[in-house]
């Protein structure tokens, strides 16, 4: 009997619990190991995006829209995808982790050791977006409010950033963040693109993984009711993360946005909040989150359904 229970204890082990009980967990799960894989998504250790035609469609004749940002704007970039070859154009992909999408913002590398990786690339993607005549629109995706979570003792390491005014409640990264964001945009502005920028979906302080497990797998269902953790009625609508940083960044993006005709402001977040304490994380059996910050493919679909751009063949 001992031997028998051994072998079962084995065969549950190296099947990792037998995944096939739940199809629907296992297809989320592989869709946040793809984007762990994304090829097109650049990580730590390399500074330059990855330019071959799978990542970088801009190769042929059509004409092309580029995606830059980071890991947000990757677990956004399958939906965008899809939008983007159907309305006619060529698709590029040029998004890093944790690196925000504008040129010459460098932070102290003896707090974050890669931001002169990010410096690099981001050069490299911005001389890439302003030589390459194909591509006409630049989406910039990013966790914006990430910008500002550094602490106020973090100095900018950049060269003219001088005090503007209403700007003392600013510490120099904010202040040489904000600068470069509008100066990589006039820039590409100059250059015939056409920009648009995506506000940040909200991001939750729990994992809606987590609670999505939690609701599928009878065994934990019943116990976390039992111990009242979990609540049947929600609908897939929890409370999101209330963070002053993020109501700064958008605040601050909204009026650089105001200033720059060409440049266009997309709203993702209401997408997901009916109201601004209540923000739907799955859509009936559809988780559209991966973890409390990244949208799945699905959520990626979800929050691009009510945005269009004009035909290839119009412009």
């Amino acid at each position: 009997m001992s031997i028998v229970f051994l072998a079962v204890c084995g065969v549950i082990w190296h099947s990792h619990g037998i995944p096939q009980r739940y199809p629907q967990l296992v297809l989320i799960d592989n869709a946040a190991l793809s984007l762990q894989l994304d090829p097109c998504h650049i990580h730590d250790g390399i500074d330059q995006p990855n330019l071959t035609p799978r990542c970088y469609g801009a190769s042929g004749n059509r004409p092309a829209i580029a995606l830059w940002g980071d890991s947000h704007a990757a677990a956004l970039a399958p939906g965008l995808r899809r939008i983007v070859n159907t309305a006619g154009y060529d698709f590029a992909q040029l998004s890093k982790s944790a690196c925000h999408p504008m040129s010459d913002v460098g932070l102290d590398r003896r707090s974050i050791s890669p931001s002169a990786e990010c410096i690099r690339f981001n050069r490299h993607v911005l001389d890439r977006l302003e030589t390459d005549r194909r591509i006409r629109i630049v989406i910039l995706v990013n966790a914006w409010g990430h910008m500002f979570s550094q602490p106020a003792t973090v100095e900018a390491v950049v060269d003219g950033i001088v005090s503007q005014p209403g700007s003392r409640t600013q510490n120099p990264l904010q202040i040489a963040s904000l600068q470069f964001l509008e100066t990589s945009i006039r820039s590409l502005l100059a250059d015939g693109k056409q920009v648009v920028v995506m506000e940040d979906v909200p991001e939750f302080s729990i994992d809606p993984l987590a609670n999505y497990r939690t609701i599928r797998i009878p065994a934990r269902h019943t116990l976390a009711k039992w111990l009242g953790e979990v609540d049947d009625n929600h609908q897939g609508l929890i409370d999101p993360e209330l963070s002053s940083k993020n109501t700064f960044a958008i605040k601050q993006i909204r009026n650089i946005i105001a200033n720059l005709p060409g440049a266009t402001l997309v709203d993702l977040r209401q997408e997901f909040c009916s109201q601004p304490d209540r923000c739907i994380y799955r859509k009936d059996s559809a988780l559209l989150y991966l973890d409390h910050q990244h949208l799945s493919p699905a959520g990626a679909e979800y929050a691009l359904r009510d945005f269009h751009i004009p035909l290839a063949s119009a412009r």
